[in-house]
């Protein structure tokens, strides 16, 4: 069999989209040999189109991975910040406690003042966990706002910025820098007040 005849054969038995491919391949004539530059040429362009497809795939994996994760940060800090005030709340004991601390840290003494300095430090725990969470990018901007500013009221209480002085060291560098370079520099709310007084 000669080659044009190989060539019509294999033609025939591709189906009808390939002869369309050997034409641009090899030419019209048949007789021409195979035009490599073309053959580089589709090479490439597929290329072209599979790594661009991947890319515009993993940017929009991506993007979902980050929604989901600062969803979950989010939800995470705010049930963070439910069991801590709930905790307050359900105990009269304790709520009595923070409450005589956090304006009169001096009435405090022995076993009260040891429970009192852990329930404040377990609040900048949270503090701490949601700068670091904001600074990662992983945390609701405007939910930092508001807390950091609600933090820098809190700060104006007595025994909330006694704590705070007697305990930053167990705190990161990072945190303790924010708080003294911004929470304790800010000017607090005018007519800010402790809940319920």
């Amino acid at each position: 069999m000669t080659q044009s005849g190989r060539q019509e054969s294999f033609a025939h038995s591709t189906g009808p989209i390939y002869p369309h491919l050997l034409n641009l391949l090899i030419g019209e004539n048949r007789m021409e040999p195979i035009n490599w530059e073309a053959v580089q040429a589709i090479s490439e362009s597929l290329g072209l189109i599979i790594v661009v497809s991947s890319l515009i795939y993993v940017g929009s994996e991506v993007r979902q991975n980050a929604k989901a994760t600062r969803a979950a940060t989010m939800n995470n800090m705010m049930n963070a910040w439910g069991d801590a005030y709930r905790g307050l709340s359900e105990s009269e004991n304790v709520g009595r406690l923070v409450w005589t601390g956090v304006q009169n840290p001096s009435e405090l003494s022995g076993a009260d003042r040891w429970r009192f300095a852990v329930q404040i430090a377990a609040l900048f725990h949270n503090f701490q966990n949601a700068h670091y969470q904001w600074k990662l990018g992983v945390y609701d901007e405007d939910a930092w706002v508001a807390q950091s500013h609600y933090l820098a009221n809190m700060m104006t209480l007595p025994g909330m910025r006694a704590i705070w002085d007697e305990r930053k060291e167990m705190f990161s560098s990072d945190f303790r820098k924010f708080m003294e370079t911004q929470t304790l520099k800010t000017q607090p709310d005018e007519n800010y007040t402790l809940a319920g007084t």
